[in-house]
């Protein structure tokens, strides 16, 4: 049974600690979770709407509704935290399903391999301070795909996403 962690400093010490243990992949995911609040007749949100509602881009809905998540850079939480916001989805269920979903998905903890260096970047005008650190920095690290990395990430983006949905009221 997975304990539940929503604290990013203690999911991490814990997963330190072998205490967080990763999801089986045998579960109810993501995709389970939302495809029935969208699509059939007597659904309150349809797929346009929701989107239009959340301002999130199809591509990204897709992936939610197919259970693949961005475990390595977490760059999909804020509207994944949307989206289960306005579905009303509550934290047990969400919580569980994102974590089988993480279970199946590729990625895994970022971690720094190049040599220290100070370095400068240009980049497009309103281009998100995420994406021009992960440009810079994209040939200084290695993706660490082992269980253990996967268990961190996974601890990590669970803590995140419940943040994003605890601020959102």
């Amino acid at each position: 049974m997975m304990r539940i962690v929503t604290d990013l400093t203690e999911a991490t010490e814990n997963d330190l600690n072998g205490e967080f243990d990763q999801p089986d992949e045998a579960g109810i995911g993501l995709a389970e979770v939302l495809r029935p609040r969208v699509e059939g007749r007597d659904t309150e949100w349809d797929r346009a709407s929701l989107l239009e509602h959340t301002g999130i881009d199809g591509r990204r809905f897709d992936q939610f509704v197919t259970g693949r998540l961005d475990l390595t850079d977490k760059t999909d939480i804020e509207d994944l935290a949307n989206v289960l916001h306005v579905l009303d989805i509550q934290w047990e269920e969400a919580e569980r399903a994102v974590a089988v979903s993480l279970g199946t998905s590729l990625g895994g903890r970022r971690e720094a391999s190049g040599p220290a260096m100070p370095m400068a970047a240009r980049s497009e005008p309103g281009t998100p301070e995420e994406d021009v650190t992960r440009e810079l920095y994209a040939d200084q690290s290695e993706i660490d795909r082992s269980s253990n990395g996967a268990r961190v990430e996974i601890a990590a983006y669970l803590a995140e996403l419940r943040s994003a949905l605890d601020d959102l009221g």
